[in-house]
Order: C-alpha cells, then structure tokens, then sequence
C-alpha cells in the first residue's frame, strides 16, 4: 500500500455545544514535525491532537487548524445579587415611606442598578471538550489518509507504467543489439578501407573499436 507524504482532510462537529472545524495538510518532510493551530482558551487539547496526528502519520510537514465557535454554546449566564438587590428594594421603600413619596419600584428598574446583574463565564470540562475536539480530528485524519491512498495510487500507476515502458525499451536494445553491432563493424569497417586503402585493417582495433 503506497501513500502520498502530501494530503488535505477536513471535518466538523460539535463539542459540548461548541461547533470546532478541525482542517489539516501536510508536505513532504524528512520527519514528523506537527504544528497545531488552536484558540488560546482551548490549548488545553494540542497535546492530544498531537497525539492523534502521530498515530496516523510517521513522516512529513503537518499543519493542522482548529477553528472553534462557541457563540451557541451557552458558555455565558446572567446572576443576580440577591443580597444587593435586597438593599437596594429595602433602602427605595424606606425612602418612600420616610418622604411620603411614590413606591414605583419595578423589576426593570432595580435590575439596571450597579452591580444587581453580574455576567459570569461558566466552567467547561476542559477533559470533555478535549476528547470531543480529538474525535473529530479523527474523522479528519481519516479523510486525509483516504486522500493520501488516492494519491498514492496515482504515483504507483505512474511509477509502474515508467517501468513498462523501460522494460520494453531494454528488451528493445537486447534484440536489436547483436544486429546493432554488425552494422557498427560493417560501417567502421568500410571508412577505414576508405581512408587506409590498400594498406591493410588491424583486426585488433576494429574489434576494441567496435567495443
């Protein structure tokens, strides 16, 4: 089984809610030398990426890009400070019954008060979407190593056919070789008659001649 050192694949999938696109190509290279381009945040996974790449390829220049979306996935949640926002509603009805004034407190208005709602980004299981990211890198190795048998079957065709085409032009040369060498003779031959005339042809150089 040939396989070609060059080849593309690509897959995609979703990781705990998180849509990741993992691509990779490679070139010719004496060794292994494996580059993984990932969002900061996910370093987490290069080492097992890397690990994957290597159990699939030995040899060659592998760059391999992770792109990852995480706007669907809910990594984000809205809380409320239950304690603040109890001082805050307390402290407005105490106002309106000291100063006899309108108790108009509602939801919307205490919510846009400092610090009431707080942004938080949730924990990821790091060790999950590690995995997650590693199985569709998979995929992609697989679809790169089925490109690598396509190409490799081109260059084993190619290579077979160049040899075919030797192996006839050599039997071409071993049959046509004792006719070939005749001739040679016959025409060295005829050009030092011409040359030498009647002074006589030496066997011997004729023959290292011919040779």
């Amino acid at each position: 089984m040939i396989k070609s050192m060059t080849g593309y694949g690509s897959a995609k999938g979703t990781v705990e809610g998180i849509e990741v696109s993992v691509e990779l190509k490679s070139v010719n290279n004496k060794f292994l030398d494996t580059s993984i381009r990932l969002p900061r945040s996910f370093l987490f996974a290069e080492e097992t990426i890397k690990q994957a790449v290597s159990s699939h390829i030995s040899r060659g220049k592998v760059d391999v890009f992770v792109s990852v979306d995480s706007s669907a996935a809910g990594d984000m949640s809205v809380k409320v400070n239950e304690p603040l926002l109890r001082g805050y509603v307390e402290a407005i009805r105490h106002i309106a019954e000291e100063y006899s004034l309108p108790d108009d407190v509602t939801a919307l208005s205490v919510s846009r008060f400092p610090d009431v709602l707080t942004v938080e980004k949730n924990d990821i299981d790091a060790e999950a979407i590690s995995q997650g990211i590693v199985e569709i890198a998979e995929l992609a190795l697989q679809d790169f190593d089925a490109m690598r048998l396509r190409e490799g079957e081109k260059l084993r065709d190619d290579v077979l056919s160049r040899l075919a085409t030797i192996d006839s032009l050599v039997s071409r040369v071993e049959h046509e070789a004792p006719t070939t060498v005749l001739e040679y003779r016959r025409r060295l031959e005829q050009k030092m008659t011409e040359v030498l005339g009647t002074a006589g042809i030496d066997e011997n150089r004729i023959i290292a001649e011919v040779a």
